[in-house]
């Protein structure tokens, strides 16, 4: 795959503090743009102050945290994207990404 084609395929990520920092690596292992709640001192924010950094940096918030719906419902906006883990099983740090990055074709 050319370069070019990855910067196009590229996509921006929030994950927050449901998920280890660990997910955020295999983001970025993947050539994605990747970033951790933690990165932005937001570890104590609330899920709206989340969302609201998320949508300002267009990127997609990753979460396991399923409070996260009725703050995002609440905004009426287009952005920011959310992608939800519900399932317990998908939760260990390390599997997530690669999980994620195949099934999703990202």
């Amino acid at each position: 795959m050319s370069a070019r084609c990855r910067l196009q395929r590229r996509v921006r990520f929030l994950v927050d503090n449901a998920l280890s920092p660990r997910f955020v690596d295999h983001l970025r292992s993947a050539h994605h743009d990747g970033g951790h709640v933690r990165d932005y001192a937001l570890a104590a924010a609330t899920d709206s102050e989340i969302l609201i950094r998320g949508a300002a940096e267009n990127r997609i918030i990753v979460s396991a945290d399923t409070d996260c719906g009725t703050p995002l419902a609440l905004r009426q906006q287009a952005l920011p994207s959310f992608i939800l883990f519900r399932d317990d099983s998908l939760r260990p740090s390390d599997p997530h990404a690669g999980i994620f990055l195949e099934v999703r074709g990202i």
